[in-house]
């Protein structure tokens, strides 16, 4: 689904309607993305979730299902709605605000 809860950080305009959007089942989301690949010599090697605010949801069975799917997942978040739990091949926070204590996200790649 869509709609950004944190609308100072979301930079997105399409993140930020709560029309528009619909709900997909993990399968569906995984079908619909490794479904790129399909035709391709190469897939592609890296998936990127970013937002809105993809930390808004809870992303971890997705990262993990696409990792045992071959691929590296690369996440992008403010970092403010919660602290990601499990691995991740690159994370990059970017809090949007100045007052980073408030980050819950504590540590990043970039």
């Amino acid at each position: 689904t869509q709609d950004c809860k944190l609308r100072k950080v979301c930079d997105q305009e399409s993140a930020l309607a709560v029309e528009g959007g619909h709900t997909m089942s993990l399968e569906e989301i995984l079908e619909r993305v490794l479904g790129m690949d399909r035709g391709l010599p190469q897939p592609y090697p890296w998936v990127s979730i970013s937002g809105g605010e993809p930390l808004e949801q809870t992303i971890e069975p997705l990262i993990w299902r696409l990792q045992q799917a071959g691929k590296r997942v690369r996440v992008e978040t403010s970092g403010l709605p919660r602290r990601l739990e499990g691995p991740v091949d690159y994370i990059r926070v970017s809090p949007k605000e100045r007052r980073p204590e408030r980050t819950r996200q504590d540590w990043g790649l970039e």
